[in-house]
């Protein structure tokens, strides 16, 4: 597809603790630099809540996010879900969407923050 629109048809779904990854620690500076790659590749983000909202919120904000992701997916946009976890702190909000994706069969491809999360990011989007 083409567009003027910088993002290049690519969204991601992208947890709290990825864009705001104050933490130290390996995790932390892996998060970091999957974030800096997803912007610098021009993938627009759909930002998950913090994994510590109060349930009901949390689940009103994982339905939000992953109706906007179908509706990017079925309109032609490249998704992934940057998924945190426990070394990042999101291990049970991280259940949560996948638990749900599969109840709506979404298919949305999974990078995890782990060292090699930029080179399979960069794959994605070529």
């Amino acid at each position: 597809m083409t567009s003027s629109d910088r993002r290049s048809w690519r969204v991601a779904l992208v947890h709290d603790s990825i864009v705001n990854a104050h933490a130290g620690g390996s995790a932390a500076h892996d998060a970091r630099l999957l974030f800096h790659a997803l912007v610098d590749l021009g993938f627009g983000i759909v930002q998950l809540p913090p994994a510590d909202l109060p349930a009901a919120a949390t689940a009103t904000a994982i339905e939000l996010a992953l109706d906007q992701m179908t509706d990017y997916a079925s309109n032609g946009y490249r998704t992934v879900w940057l998924r945190g976890g426990p070394a990042v702190g999101d291990g049970e909000l991280a259940v949560r969407i996948a638990a749900e994706c599969a109840r709506r069969t979404i298919d949305l491809p999974v990078i995890d923050v782990e060292p090699e999360a930029v080179e399979r990011l960069r794959t994605l989007a070529s």
